[in-house]
């Protein structure tokens, strides 16, 4: 048992027979041989079952290589036959494939074109530079991208974008060329169409502001770089308001656009000719050579060729329409004018051109800057001023023929905390040019209201008319009436001791409005007096129909009456149509004995002036009274 544990397949028994012994070793032998037989055989089996497992891994590769390469070209199938046109050409350039875009682009069906040289679609736009230049990154880099121009099969050009690409074999040798385009016409005029849109006027079809500035901003460089001059015009035509009032908007437009022809038509190719909107346009004019003298001469024959030519008269849809323009002209020689300050500078010309007259060209002047910015300030001060209550009334008495006292002028005054006391020439103007001179004119009613109340109740001032001037904006706002009623049921005073003087301006826009809203004024109990008359629109027809209770000589009558017999003539004859029209009459601006004594001899019976007094506070007014 031992031996079998040992690993003995078999065993003999004492005593030894040597037949079986022999027998044995032979059948041992020959399993021995058997068995080296079997282990090779399971070797070569191994074997074979490696190649096998080997010739599976290739096969299994090589059919995941072929999936993939029938999904590429089934990639490359639906590439080919998408949208863009795909030309393939051999190494000797002759056309071997298209696709259905490529004949859809080029109009040439395919058999047209196989082995055809790409020739056949040369526009013979691109210089014989351009074309070396493109097949010399073809062959160093191996592709090349751009726009060029075709032909097309029915001879007309379009662009086209183009990628061209050298394809080579594991040698590195290029067989093929593969041009993959698409035609950019569409493309490209949608491009323009957003570029005009951005950078052109849609009326005019101008440069539009973003452009003109862009172009000024590059022609101050060019004119600090190459040391030449430049000059910037603002136009803008006069009383287009009303043309689109009485014609309408339609008949604007076609002003506008026969205003943009003309101004083309005067100005050289490299000139901008640009609308900032509305009616005001801008021409820009580079590169004029000479001293400043001369470039100021050249311009201004510029200038008046473009005036001239857009005053010819327009004929707009049959109707002749006249026009004008105002221009002002900025001149530039280098860049250390900002655009913005060449814009402004011009406009500012503009309007000392529509100051002028309109219809003329005005050149832009330092001085006129200061005097703008000096003005901005004011303003800037005035409304502080309205918002700080800076403001006094003066009063400056009015009396009759026997010097007794019968009202007062309100006059404002300002006492600016760091100009001092600035004077009402300078910011009367500058408040009636904006909104502020209706804040300025509430104010100005209700404290004289205010000092007619107090005057009330006192017998020696309770008989006295106070006369508040009025402005043309006051005098247009629609609840007028009504503000006025509202101040003297507030402070509770006698409606006709607040005397409104009026300017004659107030008629030029709309008479009937106007003499409908003085008699409503009337029908409340306010006085009225027509200030400055003779200086204006007088016109006894209108003078007529007036609810007026006074008349105003100005003063520019009174001052020269003595001296100047002109003047006399002028104050008798307002004096008796006042007369005729039962109006009263008073004269501002007595300074001299002469002048009042001649004034009493004319007829006038109410005077006013520096002979008596000037404009003082209230404390001196009522001190006046007294002496």
């Amino acid at each position: 048992m031992k031996g079998f544990e040992s690993g003995a397949v078999d065993f003999l028994t004492k005593p030894i027979n040597p037949n079986i012994l022999l027998n044995k070793i032979q059948t041992f032998t020959q399993l021995d041989q058997q068995n080296k037989v079997l282990e090779q055989q399971r070797q070569r089996i191994e074997k074979h079952n490696r190649s096998l497992k080997q010739i599976n891994k290739k096969l299994h590769d090589q059919q995941c290589t072929l999936k993939e390469n029938i999904e590429s070209l089934r990639v490359l199938a639906t590439v080919f036959e998408s949208g863009d046109g795909i030309m393939i050409t051999n190494a000797d350039s002759k056309i071997i494939q298209v696709n259905a875009a490529f004949q859809d682009i080029t109009g040439y069906s395919s058999h047209e074109v196989i082995g055809k040289n790409p020739r056949i679609l040369n526009s013979n736009r691109q210089s014989n530079m351009f074309m070396e230049h493109m097949w010399v990154q073809v062959l160093k880099k191996g592709s090349w991208s751009g726009e060029v121009w075709d032909k097309h099969k029915d001879g007309h050009l379009y662009p086209k974008h183009m990628i061209i690409t050298a394809v080579k074999n594991t040698k590195g040798l290029t067989t093929e060329y593969v041009s993959i385009f698409s035609d950019t016409t569409k493309r490209n005029r949608a491009e323009q169409e957003i570029k005009k849109l951005a950078f052109y006027d849609t009326l005019t079809s101008l440069p539009n502001r973003r452009l003109l500035m862009d172009r000024l901003g590059v022609d101050l460089l060019a004119s600090a770089r190459c040391n030449h001059y430049g000059a910037v015009l603002f136009l803008d035509m006069d009383k287009f308001k009303s043309l689109n009032d009485t014609l309408g908007h339609d008949f604007g437009d076609l002003l506008l656009i026969e205003v943009a022809n003309r101004i083309k038509f005067c100005v050289r190719e490299e000139d901008t000719a640009a609308r900032l909107g509305g009616d005001e346009f801008i021409i820009l004019i580079n590169n004029i050579e000479g001293t400043k003298s001369a470039v100021s001469h050249k311009t201004a024959l510029i200038a008046e060729k473009v005036r001239s030519s857009l005053s010819a008269p327009y004929l707009l849809r049959g109707i002749k329409y006249l026009s004008s323009p105002s221009i002002g002209v900025s001149l530039y020689h280098d860049n250390n004018v900002s655009s913005f300050d060449l814009l402004k500078q011009a406009d500012l010309a503009m309007y000392q051109a529509k100051e002028a007259g309109r219809n003329c060209v005005r050149f832009f002047d330092p001085t006129m800057q200061l005097e703008v910015e000096s003005r901005a300030s004011l303003e800037n001060d005035l409304a502080l001023a309205v918002l700080n209550k800076q403001f006094n009334l003066y009063y400056q008495v009015q009396l009759n023929s026997e010097q007794q006292p019968i009202g007062a002028e309100a006059l404002i005054r300002w006492n600016q905390p760091l100009r001092g006391e600035v004077s009402p020439t300078d910011f009367i103007p500058i408040a009636e040019a904006s909104l502020l001179i209706l804040d300025i004119g509430d104010w100005v009613l209700e404290t004289a209201c205010q000092q007619l109340q107090l005057w009330s109740k006192n017998e020696q001032t309770s008989h006295l008319t106070l006369a508040v001037n009025v402005s043309v904006k006051q005098f247009q706002q629609a609840n007028f009436v009504k503000k006025i009623t509202d101040i003297l049921l507030r402070f509770n005073v006698d409606a006709s001791l607040l005397k409104l003087e009026l300017t004659e301006s107030i008629m030029v826009e709309n008479i009937s409005l106007g003499i409908a809203k003085m008699h409503d004024l009337k029908a409340i109990g306010v006085s009225l007096s027509l200030d400055d008359f003779g200086t204006g629109y007088s016109s006894l027809s209108y003078l007529n129909q007036l609810p007026m209770d006074q008349i105003k000589i100005d003063k520019s009558f009174v001052r020269d009456i003595s001296s100047d017999k002109h003047s006399e003539m002028m104050v008798k004859a307002i004096i008796d149509i006042a007369k005729i029209f039962d109006i009263c009459v008073i004269a501002e601006g007595v300074e001299t004995e002469a002048q009042l004594s001649l004034l009493k001899q004319l007829g006038c019976k109410e005077f006013q002036g520096f002979y008596f007094s000037k404009p003082v506070p209230i404390e001196q007014f009522e001190s006046l009274l007294t002496c």
